[in-house]
């Protein structure tokens, strides 16, 4: 088990024991972990040691599996299982499928004869999205927030609520499936043409950008999280690679082990996925520093006329009262300069929950111009707020409220730019 810091590094890996068989798949669900192996999938909690997992589903051969609120979805030779996250009988749910994801809470699958459904989590109430089609044998799906990728030579996009794939409009055909990968803002992809690419989500793009290596490998040797790809293949050194910028780091396995965690720089020198902002900052003496600050000095939350006021001695912060009153929002100070909002149903669920991270950075300081998806909120004399948002999917996609719920508190979040047109006024340093 790894801790990851703040900035995204690996910090220390904990032994937590072995299993019998060899360990091919992990998932996470309200604190507890799932792991598949070549003889079946065990739950534990992911501060106990294997030797105290409990099995689940005694079955070999499981090439895939999705954990979700409502049970264990896994494939075995082309057949689709459901059984219970608390453990039970297992259930056959469909045969013939290639491919399968769990997205906006529900079954999207890839059929052996190349045609593309999407289901309920049971199977059942399933509607044909594209029939049949080429290369189904070379394809796969993948999940990004409540969208789909069929990924294939080229790349088509399920997006949520939609009943039709739409082109994502590469430039070139793809060379490997496996070799893609989706984030917040865009996709790698390595060409025909043996090239690695940047295809950006924007309509006023150039084109797909040539980049200069491809350091990322797709499913299910990767994972995307707040725009760092986490890889490793059978191998000792993981690799953390910043999807934006692509620099990486490399951690060895047995020096986090031993709590001694050497990082091989690559790509280019220093900090490649944005400065850890917990030893990024001066704390020296003097005017502007950060010794001695405390951005929760005296905080308040307290309801006013029609809104929501957050006081602490550095800044008020309007929020929107019914979000308070509802309790769906969790503030936390994790340091001195570090204050994380969360969505609190999600939080209290396993999801993480996290919306924003509110950081005051001294003048002069600029380590947050790496970090993904942030921006400046507000100054003060002597110091930059910034916010920067979650990037990574933060509560359970197969709720409906919590899906909307969050995405009004993300709408609030990204108010806060304060040279954004949509800017309230709501953040004010003192």
């Amino acid at each position: 088990m790894a801790s990851i810091a703040r900035n995204g590094g690996l910090e220390e890996l904990e032994d937590a024991g072995a299993f019998d068989d060899d360990v091919r798949r992990l998932a996470a669900l309200d604190g507890v972990l799932y792991v598949s192996t070549d003889g079946g999938i065990y739950r534990m909690d992911a501060r106990d040691d294997a030797e105290d997992a409990e099995l689940l589903v005694a079955q070999g051969g499981i090439e895939d599996f999705w954990v979700t609120s409502q049970g264990i979805i896994y494939l075995v030779e082309g057949d689709l299982y459901g059984a219970p996250v608390d453990g039970g009988d297992e259930e056959g749910l469909m045969s013939g499928v290639w491919d399968y994801v769990v997205a906006d809470g529900s079954l999207v699958v890839l059929g052996e004869d190349g045609a593309l459904l999407r289901c309920g989590l049971d199977g059942t109430e399933a509607v044909i999205v594209e029939e049949a089609r080429d290369r189904y044998d070379e394809s796969l799906l993948l999940a990004e927030g409540d969208d789909v990728y069929l990924v294939s030579d080229k790349l088509l996009v399920l997006r949520a609520g939609e009943d039709a794939l739409e082109d994502v409009g590469l430039e070139r055909e793809i060379r490997d499936t496996v070799d893609v990968v989706i984030y917040d803002g865009g996709v790698l992809y390595e060409a025909s043409n043996e090239k690695p690419y940047r295809h950006v989500f924007d309509a006023d793009a150039a084109g797909d950008e040539e980049v200069d290596h491809c350091l990322f490998r797709g499913k299910p040797y990767g994972r995307v999280r707040d725009g760092l790809n986490y890889y490793t293949i059978l191998g000792d050194e993981i690799r953390v690679t910043d999807a934006q910028s692509l620099e990486y780091e490399d951690f060895e396995a047995d020096e986090l082990l031993d709590g001694d965690a050497e990082k091989s720089a690559g790509a280019s020198s220093g900090s490649s996925y944005g400065s850890d902002a917990s030893t990024s900052h001066d704390d020296s003496d003097g005017a502007g520093s950060t010794a001695g600050y405390d951005i929760a000095s005296n905080i308040t939350l307290r309801l006013t006329d029609g809104l929501a006021l957050l006081s602490t001695d550095h800044f008020n912060l309007y929020m929107p009262r019914s979000q308070v009153e509802d309790g769906l929002w969790h503030i936390e100070a994790v340091d001195s300069t570090t204050l994380v909002f969360s969505y609190s149903k999600a939080l209290e669920a396993g999801y993480g929950g996290r919306v924003f991270t509110l950081e005051a950075f001294d003048w002069g300081d600029n380590a947050y111009a790496d970090i993904p998806a942030s921006f400046v909120a507000g100054l003060s004399e002597d110091k930059k707020y910034v916010v920067y948002l979650a990037t990574d999917l933060q509560y359970d996609s197969g709720s409906s409220l919590q899906r909307e719920q969050y995405a009004e508190m993300r709408s609030y979040a990204e108010s806060l730019d304060m040279n954004s047109s949509a800017n309230g006024g709501s953040f004010n340093p003192i």
